[in-house]
């Protein structure tokens, strides 16, 4: 897959089918070499299962706030500080048009506009801990390494 494993962490959650993509062996061996644990695996693996069934709906809004919000913290403790942080919950074909797309743009910025609306995109303002969620968003501004791994978020098109 034409995304970095630490840019997954940081940027996407699964959504619909997307999990099934994210919770294989790829990703499980990714967060090994990271240093993730396998219980800690299982557990975000089972919250990443419980998210991926929720509906991109007003009603589901503090679920998808929650599991961004997770997220964050986590970065910004144990990564580094930003002063905000955007997570996207991607189905699969979204994962696999952000992949060719990456691909494709190796070494370089580019403009991930799918073909189809990215169903949640959740940002947290770290310093005001608010967050806003945007339903159906064009795309994103990112940027691919040399290999062709989307390796950085810029900004969310609406």
């Amino acid at each position: 897959m034409g995304i970095a494993i630490d840019f997954l962490i940081k940027h996407v959650r699964p959504i619909d089918d997307g999990v099934d993509l994210l919770c294989g062996n790829d990703m499980r061996n990714g967060l090994r070499q990271l240093g993730v644990g396998e219980r800690d695996i299982d557990v975000l693996f089972l919250q990443w299962a419980t998210t991926a069934k929720l509906k991109p709906v007003a009603e589901n809004d503090a679920d998808f706030a929650q599991t961004a919000w997770t997220i964050s913290r986590a970065r910004w403790d144990e990564l580094y500080p930003t002063s905000k942080s955007t997570i996207c919950f991607l189905n699969a074909p979204l994962l696999k048009e952000l992949s060719y797309a990456s691909e494709r743009n190796a070494g370089q910025a580019f403009t991930f506009d799918p073909a189809e609306a990215i169903p949640v995109a959740v940002t947290i303002e770290k310093n005001s801990q608010r967050y806003s969620i945007v339903r159906g968003a064009s795309g994103f501004e990112a940027a691919a390494n040399a290999q062709g791994l989307c390796v950085h978020f810029e900004k969310l098109i609406a």
